[in-house]
């Protein structure tokens, strides 16, 4: 598995996002985009209004298709 380097302020295309819900229940969310910043990372579904979520939360990030910067 290669580590990926995530830049802060840059959004990028995932296709799975593994994290833990308030209740510290894992989910899945697919083809989001999200927004790493310090310590938190903002999430946006297509049809949906963003989230943010505490870092810590995230478990695992899926099939990144590409950066653009903001």
């Amino acid at each position: 598995m290669t580590s990926l380097r995530f830049d802060e302020r840059n959004s990028y295309l995932v296709h799975r996002l593994h994290s833990l819900d308030v209740d510290g229940n894992a989910t899945v969310t697919q083809d989001v985009a999200v927004v790493f910043t310090p310590g938190w990372i903002f999430a946006q579904e297509a049809s949906s209004a963003g989230y943010v979520l505490p870092r810590e939360r995230v478990l695992l990030v899926e099939g990144v298709t590409n950066a653009r910067s903001r």
